[in-house]
């Protein structure tokens, strides 16, 4: 039998003691990755990160789907490696939840696939620091790796799912709403259990140690300027060490139009258009907004339609342009755009805040209804229903655009008010550099001289609402009020008995 040598038995330790004292250098080794499924927008976002990351000089490598491949191409940035898994492709997921299952159950199934396939391709691999989609820290927090949360998602109960699970709050906290958020997420937990679970995990750190001890900031897509949602503003102001803007993860500032745009503005200069509007819907299926076309051409704008199921549409065809090319970034870039109107996602909505034009919200989804609700409290733009009628849309457009009844709906700001506001909006996020500032938050740290393992020590405690929950008094509230109702059906019960007693 073959004998190792007795130093053969130290020298991992000894190795592993070494890598923990020494110097930290400028280039770290880092692990991207967003949610695996039914998620592209998230998954772009996190590309970004990554190409950002590795442009900066860190050896990064990003974690994503095998169908991403086909979306989003190769990546051709030197230092980023890419790892493809093979999980639950969208459409099964799709059709299942459409069916009745749960995002839950659905999601632990996707765990089980991704938790064995990624603890073989990281084996031997050593990483400083994961950045990961805020939604999605499982396989982070199986590896114990210090890790900063991107927000790729919002949602109407973001901030109290801010609270339980960082425990961070702002100067106004909604006491009601985080209790309901609570209970309902036990209710969820104790019959489907939490979109983390997984029987692949052999992690050993809990939740609550994750979140206290490697879990190191927040990064918000947004500005103080525009947010989503709106009252996260208030909340990053009051934390800055664990909340912070990076303004958008998916726009792209110097990004070229599209070859096809140089022909259409010549197009448009030669014709009664009052020039270009961006129609598009995000990534998932959703019908050809008719209504929404017919209004656009109503008010002298020509759309350029990104929606897939309006190709092939020889009415459509006949007033707008339907391009070659699905690059949403770019078309906004293009000359002559006055309207963009988009379905209400995080990211399309900040692509398009960040043009300085005015934008119509078109929620299909999710978290679009409340994204539109917020775009248009912020008075960068007007939600307008998914199933409007042509004339509604109209008069939402003509608003926007400055037309007749604009300054009234607007709460009483003129057009070059409004016009002030699109390009206040839009420079904050310019400002803000997204991905780039990713890079300069994690630089802040490495600058300190210490290690990814001892940042956190640097920081506010976090105090999770589920790690701690007698630290809050949401948690006596509920309590007094469980108490309360036990004890009163405790005396209907025995009131009930009495009487049949008697």
């Amino acid at each position: 039998e073959a004998r190792l040598c007795p130093a053969a038995r130290w020298l991992p330790a000894v190795a592993a003691a070494a890598l923990a004292v020494a110097p930290l250098g400028s280039a770290l080794d880092i692990l991207v990755y967003a949610k695996f499924v039914r998620a592209s927008s998230h998954q772009l976002a996190m590309r970004r990160v990554a190409e950002a990351l590795a442009e900066a000089g860190h050896s990064v490598t990003l974690l994503e789907p095998e169908a991403a491949a086909a979306r989003l191409g190769e990546p051709r940035t030197e230092g980023l490696t890419v790892w493809r898994l093979r999980v639950m492709d969208d459409a099964s997921y799709s059709a299942r939840f459409q069916a009745g299952e749960s995002f839950q159950r659905l999601s632990q199934e996707v765990n089980a696939q991704l938790l064995p396939e990624a603890r073989a391709r990281v084996h031997g691999r050593h990483f400083d620091l994961a950045v990961v989609d805020a939604l999605y820290p499982v396989l982070a927090r199986e590896l114990a790796l210090p890790s900063l949360h991107v927000q790729c998602a919002s949602d109407p109960d973001a901030i109290s799912g801010l609270w339980f699970h960082y425990g961070l709050t702002g100067p106004n906290r909604d006491k009601t709403s985080n209790m309901r958020f609570a209970l309902l997420w036990v209710m969820s937990w104790l019959f489907v259990g939490s979109h983390q679970d997984s029987t692949a995990s052999s992690a050993t750190l809990s939740w609550g140690d994750y979140y206290q001890h490697h879990v190191l900031a927040l990064l918000v897509q947004g500005t103080p300027r525009f947010a989503l949602p709106f009252e996260a503003v208030p909340v990053v102001a009051a934390h800055p060490g664990r909340l912070a803007f990076v303004g958008s993860l998916t726009a792209r500032s110097g990004a070229i139009p599209p070859a096809e745009a140089a022909d259409l503005s010549a197009k448009i200069e030669g014709s009664a258009s009052g020039g270009l509007a961006l129609v598009a819907f995000g990534t998932n299926p959703n019908p050809c907004p008719l209504a929404i076309l017919e209004a656009l051409h109503e008010v002298g704008l020509t759309a350029i339609i990104l929606v897939e199921a309006c190709q092939g549409n020889a009415e459509v065809a006949a007033h707008h342009v339907l391009p070659t090319s699905r690059d949403q970034s770019a078309w906004l870039r293009t000359p002559g755009l006055r309207l963009a109107v988009v379905h209400g996602g995080l990211h399309s909505l900040h692509e398009a805040v960040g043009v300085g034009v005015p934008v119509a919200c078109v929620p299909h989804e999710g978290d679009q209804w409340a994204n539109c609700r917020d775009l248009q409290r912020q008075h960068l733009g007007w939600a307008v229903h998914p199933n409007a009628e042509a004339p509604e849309a109209v008069a939402a457009f003509r608003m926007l655009l400055g037309g007749s009844g604009g300054a009234a709906a607007a709460g009483g700001a003129t057009s070059a008010e409004r016009s002030a506001a699109y390009a206040a909006a839009a420079a904050a996020l310019a400002e803000a550099s997204g991905p780039a500032a990713v890079v300069r938050h994690i630089q802040r740290f490495i600058d300190t001289g210490t290690r990814p393992s001892e940042w956190h020590r640097q920081l506010p405690p976090l105090q999770p609402f589920f790690a701690e929950p007698w630290c809050w008094p949401e948690f006596w509230t509920m309590l007094a009020l469980l108490v309360a109702l036990v004890l009163l059906i405790v005396g209907c019960l025995r009131t009930a008995v009495d009487s049949d007693v008697r």
